[in-house]
């Protein structure tokens, strides 16, 4: 399942193509598509009034389910068995997978489950999705009193352009508001619009919630993520990891408040990283990714066998730069480090130097998707995660077992998680 933050993205990018993994490893790879943004997840009063399960919002989730039950139906005439499914997906596509974990619309339709890079918090109440689709109907130029009616008369070019024109209004007013009462980041400025909503329908509770609860659909679960995912999203601000250490220190105090800043500084040390804003770059990157991830494996641990793991390959064209970033996993599970876009950052002396980690992780996931175990011959040996010793594989080059090393940092994050739906 694609990541893009459930507003943008695809399944049929160069990034995703199945065709190597499926030869090699004699397994059937399907990726799928799903409404996304307001076309997925646009919640509203009046669209629940019409909906016989009076839900709204959920539209994209419930593209995922319909491609799940097409797989149950038709695969085996692709030679695959639809009573051994497996989903996968990265960052909201590992939103996705917890979400299918949670929700009893998509009981039976899977037998294991990876999330990558995603997590299980990222949902929201209708009460508030109702505010969302109220603010985009006015948005739309369609705040009168039948707005759906409304909305389903112009195209969804006429809809883009008022939005477009909306966001930069909104926009140039926070930056005004900035300037006028600097200080502590606001919730609300942490928050996604298009995202899943528990309905008491598609999802009866936050997915975390279910997991602790053992209100999910029990299978094993592989879990993870990357070692600097931040960095990722930094690619496009030349200069930002040269900002020197006092402002980095002022910036982090006047717009995080000073109990999530001092916290901060004593988890993640100046010293301990190449540049000061990497320090942060980590925090920001347990905070939204990492620490979510670890709470799904403590979870379902408790359940189901859980294998847990981070990515820490970072020798391939800009080691600093982008590191271990966000989403450079797959590409070695796909076995696509020669397409575009992995190709960009793996020139062919830099693949032959990572070829056998694709090799370790393509048998990793599909030994897992096959039989819910990842281990095999001639594989290091991948434990169960158990949350009493919370061990976790590092997967790199020569790839590694030993302990969890964010325990406290996600304990703190627990407490101060500014991305809390």
């Amino acid at each position: 399942i694609h990541g893009g933050s459930l507003t943008s993205g695809s399944g049929v990018i160069p990034l995703y193509f199945g065709d190597r993994l499926a030869a090699e490893k004699d397994v059937v790879v399907v990726t799928i598509n799903y409404r996304l943004a307001w076309l997925g997840f646009l919640a509203h009063p009046d669209l629940s009034l019409e909906d016989p399960m009076g839900s709204s919002g959920n539209y994209g989730l419930l593209d995922q389910i319909e491609a799940l039950k097409w797989v149950r139906r038709n695969i085996a005439g692709f030679g695959g068995d639809p009573n051994n499914v497996t989903i996968f997906g990265e960052s909201a596509g590992g939103w996705s997978v917890c979400n299918l974990l949670a929700s009893p619309l998509a009981a039976g339709l899977f037998q294991k489950a990876v999330i990558e890079s995603g997590g299980c918090d990222v949902v929201t109440t209708l009460e508030r999705g109702f505010e969302v689709g109220r603010k985009f109907a006015n948005d739309a130029g369609c705040e009168f009193r039948d707005p759906i009616p409304c909305l389903r008369s112009k195209t969804p070019e006429e809809i883009k352009r008022a939005l477009d024109a909306s966001s930069l209004q909104a926009k140039a007013e926070a930056r005004e508001k900035g300037r006028e009462n600097p200080g502590a980041l606001s919730p609300e400025q942490a928050k996604f619009d298009w995202i899943p909503h528990i309905d008491h329908w598609v999802l009866n509770e936050k997915p975390i919630d279910a997991l602790r609860g053992q209100r999910f659909n029990q299978v094993p679960l592989m879990v993870g993520s990357n070692k600097d995912e931040f960095k990722l999203f930094t690619i496009a601000i030349p200069g930002i990891r040269s900002i020197p250490k006092c402002i980095i220190h002022k910036e982090l105090f006047s717009i995080l408040g000073g109990d999530t800043a001092s916290g901060i500084e004593k988890l993640y040390p100046y010293e301990n990283y190449r540049k000061p804003a990497d320090a942060v770059l980590d925090a920001l990157g347990d905070m939204g990714l990492g620490c979510k991830c670890f709470s799904a494996a403590e979870a379902v641990a408790a359940f189901q066998p859980v294998y847990y793991y981070r990515f820490d390959f970072s020798k391939h064209n800009f080691p600093h730069m982008v590191g271990a970033a966000h989403a450079v996993e797959i590409p070695f599970i796909f076995n696509t480090l020669d397409r575009a876009p992995a190709n960009i950052v793996a020139s062919p002396a830099k693949r032959k130097k990572a070829e056998p980690l694709v090799r370790v992780m393509m048998s990793y996931w599909t030994n897992f998707a096959k039989t819910g175990d990842p281990n095999g011959d001639g594989l290091p040996l991948w434990p169960k995660y158990d949350p009493v010793r919370r061990e976790r594989i590092y997967l790199d080059i020569t790839s590694k077992v030993a302990p969890t090393d964010n325990v406290l940092k996600c304990e703190f994050w627990a407490e101060h998680d500014l991305m809390q739906q």
